[in-house]
């Protein structure tokens, strides 16, 4: 575990990637606690993000955060997660664009 472990390191680290891969922008999908890094990176780094899309995205463990629902956690268990992977991934990776009713950033 590096010395500066925060979500603004790891948001910064996504960005020296893109940096070494030269990637100037693209689109983000955070998943769960993926979220709080990809959120850092995109008010860091707002240039960078085309668009961002958080799907069931971790809460800060306070008062309001509460465990998912059973119907929920049915979602996360090793076999839907792999079918949604195999299904979705190849959509979301020649995605170029959002639908009409994304607004898009300016």
């Amino acid at each position: 575990m590096p010395a500066d472990a925060s979500v603004t390191a790891q948001a910064d680290a996504y960005a020296a990637l893109l940096d070494r891969l030269g990637i100037d922008a693209l689109h983000v999908t955070a998943i769960s606690s993926g979220a709080t890094s990809a959120l850092q990176f995109a008010l860091r780094h707002p240039d960078r993000v085309k668009r961002l899309a958080v799907i069931s995205g971790n809460l800060p463990g306070g008062a309001a955060a509460m465990a998912p629902p059973q119907a929920a956690r049915l979602i996360y268990r090793d076999v839907p997660m792999r079918a949604l992977n195999f299904f979705a991934r190849p959509i979301l990776l020649h995605q170029d664009r959002s639908p009409e009713w994304v607004p898009a950033r300016s």
